[in-house]
């Protein structure tokens, strides 16, 4: 309810800020634009998933944890994919499940 209460003119700005640090991000190295490249860094191998740095608990990243991560933020996607089915189509309901 709180997205169609936002003005149009909320929305673009919020999309706009968003595809600025997206385009800066996928366009820029080492807070350089990288020119000459034939892949944009962003989309090459450790671009935007690589390491950020921030790490203040100095918790050791190992294949495990990674791998945690990147299963969680894909059983993550799959759940927002349902929740929106879910809101968009009228009379729908999850499948039910034997456990």
């Amino acid at each position: 309810d709180a997205i169609k209460a936002a003005p149009a003119e909320g929305l673009t700005q919020m999309f706009c800020a968003i595809a600025l640090v997206e385009f800066f991000e996928l366009t820029h190295k080492d807070g350089k634009l990288a020119e000459g490249e034939r892949v944009a860094p962003g989309l090459q191998p450790g671009g935007l998933t690589g390491d950020l740095g921030w790490n203040p608990l100095g918790v050791k990243v190992t294949e495990r944890r990674r791998l945690s991560e990147l299963q969680n933020g894909r059983a993550a996607m799959f759940a927002i994919c349902a929740w929106v089915a879910a809101e968009t189509i009228p009379g729908s309901f999850p499948l039910p499940l034997p456990w």
